[in-house]
């Protein structure tokens, strides 16, 4: 039996999608519709105003606390000035109703002169939901056309100025010292063939990505900052390839989906030529999407090498360090010796490590895991310091992933709410425009940042492995490494252990995937090297001994 209430009142509920609508007195005129319509009907009313939300949901805190009242008894009848005004959805829509219904609480409206306590109050009120939810689609589709016009006709539709150029009244200017590094870009790329190549020459000749100043406005942060950055293979080749650089604009390109977006069908683009000034010329960007196309079908130069740590060896200075084959003379004749050399030093000089003797580098290798496979405590105390190390790193990862996605989900409600303004003839077309340019610079910003944490947070969870895979792998490099007589076999073992191994003047870090540094004291003689206790990398804890 529902228990007894002592009070009941008529809940009234005006609401406006943006602050911009209380400060053109649009919720104060709902108020006194609905105050007038109380007074005439003898009314007791409570109102639930809502200022600034969307009706694209029912996450509103004035409607949850109303729904509240409601199932707890407490209200007669809910009047709103207009159907939009609760819900936008239909299928929302009809959930209230049958929750006004089971309470036995009428429903009214009184623009479209719906009143639920008789049949055809009813039947209206399921119309008018269904032609408020269209009208609302019907809007939306029509702003992606009307934006899509805007790039037929040579206009830019917000967001973030691509590299190589700036946003001066409208259209696209070009940025002298940006279009150097891009021309350095192409030169670099067409000399070595390699994303990775090109992100270190820039990184190593001082420049740096794009970055941008924090935006207020009204007290409050629409975009945060991010100060410039190394260039890293994935964005070089971004920035590189993109189509604005021949000057062709290339629009709706992909669409939301979630919290992401994908990409659309070719035949949906939008491609304007001619949109700006080229930075290069189309035969230049034949040849950057030749190369582009050459490396992605290029296999690992390290599939048929014949040395046993080749692609796995980098140098203190973070260079890689590529195995060469040297002849020396002897008093037994000429014989080959192998050296594992630093790129850095080879190619530029800037490195005083030059090279290291591939028989005493690779023994040293070889040696130490299979030491590790047989030695289940000290992986156990490795696995306990990777844990805790893991964690650490991964956790402010996690709390940034959700901050973001919050902020596109408020972002997505401006939208939403910007487009109700624009429904409700608030605001016209140039004002729209302009404020909904900015709201799409501001999502693409902040899902950029998210994709950049999401790929992090893959990247680390790529590494993560767990104990008995690592010992298991190490058991394994000790009971059947000599028995493999092929070079590269004996990679493809080490390498299921192995992320990479960096040589230092005394020392050479071997790097487990997941697992803190191991450090091995390098000696002249290979069958002197002892083995060092692990260490953690750079601002990290020993781990246990």
């Amino acid at each position: 039996m529902p228990r007894a209430v002592t009070e009941q009142w008529d809940a009234g509920y005006p609401r406006v999608s943006t602050d911009i609508q209380v400060e053109r007195d649009a919720l104060q005129n709902q108020i006194q519709a609905l105050e007038a319509h109380a007074a005439a009907h003898g009314l007791r009313l409570r109102l639930y105003p809502e200022a600034g939300l969307s009706a694209k949901d029912t996450d509103r805190p004035q409607l949850q606390e109303l729904l509240a009242d409601v199932r707890a008894g407490r209200v007669r009848s809910v009047v709103v000035t207009k159907l939009d005004r609760i819900s936008r959805s239909l299928a929302d829509l009809l959930d209230l109703m049958r929750l006004f219904e089971q309470h036995g609480v009428k429903f009214i409206s009184l623009r479209d002169n719906i009143d639920t306590s008789g049949p055809v109050g009813r039947f209206m009120l399921h119309i008018l939901g269904a032609i408020a939810e269209l009208e609302r689609a019907i809007t939306a589709e029509r702003v992606a056309e009307d934006m899509k016009l805007r790039a037929r006709r040579g206009k830019w539709n917000g967001g973030l100025a691509p590299y190589g150029r700036r946003l001066v009244d409208g259209r696209l200017e070009i940025i002298a010292e940006e279009v150097a590094v891009l021309q350095r870009m192409r030169q670099l790329l067409h000399d070595k063939r390699s994303w990775r190549a090109v992100a270190l020459a820039l990184n190593r000749e001082g420049k740096r990505t794009r970055g941008w100043a924090p935006v207020e406005r009204d007290g409050r942060v629409v975009r945060k900052g991010k100060p410039p950055a190394e260039w890293a293979p994935e964005t070089v080749k971004r920035v590189l390839l993109q189509p604005i650089n021949v000057g062709t604009l290339v629009y709706n390109r992909r669409r939301p989906q979630g919290r992401t977006h994908v990409a659309r069908p070719a035949e949906e683009h939008v491609v304007v030529e001619g949109f700006c000034a080229p930075i290069f010329t189309r035969e230049e960007m034949d040849e950057l999407l030749r190369i582009a196309a050459e490396i992605e079908g290029e296999p690992p130069a390290r599939a048929g090498s014949t040395y046993l740590l080749s692609g796995l060896v980098y140098c203190q200075c973070g260079a890689k360090m590529y195995p060469v084959k040297n002849y020396v003379d002897t008093r037994q004749g000429r014989r080959p010796v192998v050296y594992y050399r630093c790129r850095r030093a080879s190619h530029a000089g800037t490195c005083a490590m030059r090279q290291v003797p591939a028989a005493v580098l690779e023994p040293l290798v070889v040696r130490e895991l299979r030491a590790l496979g047989l030695d289940p405590e000290r992986l156990q105390a490795l696995a306990g310091a990777a844990e805790a190390q893991f964690a650490g790193a991964v956790q402010p990862l996690f709390a940034r992933r959700a901050a973001l996605a919050g902020e596109l989900e408020r972002l997505a409600s401006r939208s939403e709410a910007l487009i109700e303004l624009a429904e409700d003839r608030l605001i016209g077309k140039p004002e729209f425009g302009a404020r909904k340019a900015r709201l799409d610079e501001e999502r693409m910003a902040t899902a950029e940042e998210l994709a950049t944490v999401e790929r992090e947070l893959r990247a680390r969870a790529a590494t993560a492995i767990d104990l008995a895979g690592a010992l298991a792998g190490l058991e394994r490099l000790s009971d059947i490494y000599d028995e493999l007589e092929d070079v590269s076999e004996r990679r493809r073992l080490l390498e299921t252990c192995l992320h990479r191994l960096v040589v230092r003047e005394d020392c050479v870090e071997l790097h487990a995937p997941a697992y803190p540094t191991i450090v091995v004291r390098r000696e002249d003689d290979a069958d002197q090297a002892d083995r060092a206790e692990p260490r953690a990398p750079a601002g990290g804890h020993r781990p246990p001994a």
